[in-house]
């Protein structure tokens, strides 16, 4: 993704997102929101690149703004993407394109989607807990966030 304006109509933090998700690791449709989908990893390799992330985006300095989407995450139970908002060098928000919803999957992504970003926002990293009962939303969530802070760290947007 590239730095752009923000987006004129993002649903709000932890809000379910329009249609349902499939739930399957079927690549995202054609015309779909975001870039193309990412498989679930380790979580041994997802911590390790939180970290690097986190180092990276732990230094203010970075003059750049804007908006930076996520990966299209494909989880067992849907689709997890976020967008990061950047100004004066920090995340200054960050929201969910995608999250996994019907029946109990909309609970659970309404539950974790609060928590996940409050520590994205209060950390300034990916460097984010596990929300129990909501951990394939949490690592898809956390997946995303890491390419959302890759594109606005190769922007300038944020330190790196």
């Amino acid at each position: 993704s590239t730095a752009a304006a923000a987006p004129a109509a993002l649903p709000a933090a932890g809000s379910a997102t329009t249609g349902a998700v499939a739930a399957t690791a079927a690549p995202v449709a054609a015309g779909s929101v975001g870039t193309p989908v990412a498989t679930a990893g380790s979580a041994a390799a997802t911590t390790a690149a939180a970290a690097a992330t986190t180092a990276a985006v732990a230094s203010p300095g970075a003059s750049g703004a804007g908006t930076f989407d996520g990966s299209a995450v494909s989880t067992k139970y849907g689709t997890v993407q976020v967008a990061i908002t950047t100004a004066g060098g920090k995340i200054t928000d960050v929201v969910a394109l995608a999250l996994p919803s019907g029946g109990k999957n909309t609970a659970y992504s309404n539950k974790s989607a609060p928590v996940l970003r409050t520590e994205a926002l209060a950390g300034q990293s990916a460097s984010i807990d596990i929300v129990s009962g909501a951990t394939y939303t949490s690592k898809g969530y956390l997946q995303s966030l890491l390419v959302a802070i890759d594109e606005a760290v190769t922007a300038g947007a944020l330190a790196g």
